[in-house]
Parts: structure tokens; C-alpha cells; sequence
């Protein structure tokens, strides 16, 4: 078996078929649930441009795929889609370019660091309405490199670290204690879980590590990963569809006084 905790990109495990897992249920169902939970709070959107990071699979598949026809669905005009590249440090020009189009809300597929970079650049050019941020934006480094820049930020999470449950608080306290006060990414609960169902299957599979039973241990553990159904870990209840995808809760976040709460 092959399991990612983060990796959300469609069609991802679908060729891979019983051997391919992914914790993170998609960016598909992630991008309609954050566009859903902006516009309730800005009913008022109705244009909207995408900046996307084109060297970057993930931002790539957000910005071409996903994102445009998450917009459409939703009635919301695409006015522009402009790249950009891993690295980039100036932003001045796309988000002029943007800003002329006199969009409503602005999406960035992208890492926090050039997504922050933008946020300040849009800001700075006195742009006032609301961010959607692709699913590798829901991380405290946003905050950290954003600053006011990102407060009214949107996006969404299938792992919060923030969320008042005892197996997130007790994961928090523990690698806040080994990381030196460093908040924990979504990923860091995600990779936390897959080990730990991983563990599970090993000891209730039936798999003997022995070297002659190699092959049927695989499938032992790859039969296992596609049968949970409601594994209650960090993240929340895990339950593989028939393509290996988590079908587990997504949570639509925004960025109050610099902390990444539940929308409304």
C-alpha cells in the first residue's frame, strides 16, 4: 500500500486501485466548502480572479481544474487567471493585473509563503475584500508571514489543530513540547493518523512479517486501509470510499485576530 496523508489532487488514487490511499478527501469537495462558508459571510461576490502557483502540482491542479469550475457552480463569474512561480518575491504586476478586473474575491492556489506575499501586495494596492485560499494555505506559517494582511482569510482543512477535542489538544500539547512552541500544520495530524491506523491494521490484519508471506501481507494491510469505516483519530472519523479517499469531515476555517477559526 501507498498512503499520503496531504495529497489531494482528482483522480489521484484512482489508477492505483486497491494499492493507493489518501487521508485528505480532496480539493474538490475542500474548494466548494470554503467558496460556500465566503460567500455566506460576502453575499455580495460575484467576480472573482484565480492566482495560482503554476510550478506547483497541487496549486496547479487547483488553479486549472478545480477552482474554475467550483466558480461556475456557484454562479460566480471567472474574470481572470493569472501564474505565478515558486520563489516569485515581487507580485506587484499580477496583482495589478487582478485588481483591474475589479474582482469581488480573490483565490490563491498556492503555499503560505507566496500566498502571504500576495495578501500584502493586494492589501497594499487597497484591495478590501475576502481571500479564498487553496488547501496548502490552511497552515499558522500563513499567519505568521501574512500578518493583518490575512485576517478575513478563507479556506478549509480536513485535519484543524485548533479544534477543542481531547486526541487534537493532547497531539498539540505534545509537538508544541518537542518543536520548540512551533504550531502543528494540518499535515502533522494527518501523518500522526496514517501511522496510527497503519499500526492498527498491522496487529489486526493477520500480517506475520515473515519473508515468504510478503505478498499476502500487502494485500492483508491494503484490504484493511480500504475497509475503515468511522476510524476515530485526530483528524476526526476516517472512512475510505471504493477510490482509497477519505470521505471524512472538512472544516471551512477563517483568520480571526490572527488564529484560524471555524467559519461561520
Amino acid at each position: 500500500p501507498i498512503i499520503t496523508p496531504p495529497a489531494a489532487a482528482p483522480g489521484l488514487t484512482d489508477k492505483f486501485r486497491p494499492w493507493a490511499y489518501t487521508m485528505n478527501p480532496g480539493a474538490a469537495r475542500a474548494l466548494g466548502t470554503g467558496l460556500a462558508a465566503l460567500r455566506k459571510q460576502h453575499p455580495g461576490v460575484k467576480k472573482a480572479v484565480i492566482l495560482y502557483n503554476s510550478a506547483d502540482a497541487i496549486s496547479k491542479a487547483e488553479g486549472e481544474g478545480v477552482m474554475p469550475n467550483t466558480l461556475k457552480q456557484a454562479n460566480v463569474e471567472l474574470v481572470d487567471s493569472i501564474t505565478f512561480q515558486t520563489g516569485d518575491l515581487d507580485f506587484s504586476a499580477q496583482v495589478t493585473r487582478a485588481l483591474g478586473k475589479q474582482p469581488d474575491m480573490l483565490f490563491l492556489g498556492s503555499a503560505s509563503r507566496e500566498a502571504a506575499l500576495i495578501a500584502k501586495e493586494a492589501r497594499r494596492q487597497g484591495y478590501k475584500g475576502p481571500f479564498h485560499g487553496g488547501v496548502a494555505t490552511a497552515t499558522p506559517d500563513l499567519v505568521a508571514l501574512g500578518g493583518d494582511a490575512v485576517d478575513g482569510w478563507y479556506t478549509t482543512t480536513y485535519a484543524w489543530n485548533e479544534r477543542a477535542v481531547p486526541p487534537v489538544q493532547a497531539f498539540v500539547k505534545k509537538f508544541l513540547e518537542r518543536s520548540g512552541g512551533k504550531r502543528p500544520n494540518s499535515s502533522a495530524l494527518a501523518m500522526y493518523d496514517q501511522l496510527f491506523n497503519s499500526k492498527t491494521c498491522d496487529e489486526t490484519s493477520g500480517v506475520t512479517n515473515k519473508p515468504d508471506d510478503l505478498d499476502s501481507d500487502r494485500e492483508k494491510l491494503a484490504k484493511c486501509w480500504a475497509g475503515l469505516k468511522t476510524y476515530d483519530g485526530a483528524i476526526g472519523a476516517v472512512t475510505m470510499n471504493e477510490l482509497g479517499v477519505n470521505v471524512g469531515q472538512i472544516w471551512a476555517l477563517t483568520v480571526k485576530k490572527g488564529v484560524f477559526t471555524l467559519a461561520e
